[in-house]
């Protein structure tokens, strides 16, 4: 048993608890009466008996079924199951499962490579095998859930596309530095926004109009970044409100770098474009670094 303080997430709890086992197989399910335990031995016996290294309870094999689930959520599952297939180079049918077994010796080659966050613990390995790992597949019939609820939500299909960006895009660029920008894009976009609706609709100045907008974007740029950037250094209670502060205050530093680095690009290149995109690029790497170093902390 492993009790887990301050560290959230079913992906993050499989790979430590993996990372701990001394068994030279590890099974993952679910304890909510929706997996058949009795299927537990056959895959053990199917990776004591061969050389492959993962075997996977599917859904969507001959014999398998995803049981009495609503209609809604097999057509969500599908939809992830399909997009998972064509990223993942494996022949599974169901990479969205959440009751496998697999080698620990095949999952340690493998563990510096995982995301570890969010759900999806079986999509996030066979992603980071590359179609690279020896798979078999035991079908098996969903059942209804006795216990608990269900985990799906608008957090965890953030997370499922973070999990795939993560596996596409991490070898070259930071995810959570990707995500970073895409939060300061769209919170320039309802700055701009604010700013508009203001001055149409109400007497206020110009300055008074920016005062406003500067204020929400910052506070919405830092609940995303709390939600989805670093969610897993999620801020909570006390420290959201001090992190808060901190972020008001980097990214105020951050403004003045870029009036200053736009100003001098400008009187050099005299080129707006050239000088704004400067200025915004730098005091926004200004932002990330400061972020992540001082406000969510690994």
């Amino acid at each position: 048993m492993i009790r887990r303080f301050h560290r959230y997430g079913l992906s993050s709890a499989c790979i430590e608890g993996i990372l701990s086992s001394m068994a030279n197989c590890v099974a993952v399910m679910d304890v909510d009466g929706q997996h058949d335990e009795a299927l537990l031995p056959v895959m053990y016996n199917d990776l004591a008996k061969s050389s492959i290294d993962v075997v996977v309870a599917s859904r969507y094999v001959t014999g398998g079924s995803t049981g009495d689930l609503a209609s809604n959520r097999v057509f969500i599952s599908t939809v992830a199951t399909r997009l998972a297939q064509s990223l993942s180079k494996t022949s599974t049918t169901d990479p969205m499962s959440g009751f496998f077994m697999l080698r620990r010796a095949s999952f340690n080659v493998l563990a510096n490579e995982l995301f570890g966050q969010g759900f999806k613990i079986l999509l996030d390995i066979l992603l980071a095998g590359s179609g690279k790992l020896a798979l078999k597949e035991r079908p098996y019939k969903m059942r209804q859930r006795r216990y608990g609820e269900s985990k799906l939500s608008a957090k965890v299909i953030v997370d499922y596309f973070l999990l795939l960006a993560n596996h596409l895009l991490g070898r070259f660029l930071p995810l959570d530095f990707v995500c970073f920008v895409l939060v300061g894009v769209f919170g320039s976009l309802v700055h701009l926004s604010i700013i508009w609706f203001f001055l149409r609709t109400s007497s206020l100045s110009f300055l008074e109009c920016q005062a406003i907008a500067t204020f929400a974007t910052i506070s919405l740029n830092f609940y995303f970044n709390n939600s989805i950037t670093f969610a897993y250094q999620r801020l909570r209670g006390k420290k959201l409100f001090k992190g808060l502060l901190k972020f008001f205050s980097l990214c105020g530093v951050g403004f003045l770098l870029n009036l200053s680095i736009s100003q001098n690009a400008y009187l050099l290149v005299h080129s707006w474009v050239v000088a704004g995109l400067l200025g915004y690029s730098i005091s926004g790497l200004w932002n990330y670094m400061c972020s992540k170093t001082s406000i969510w902390k690994s």
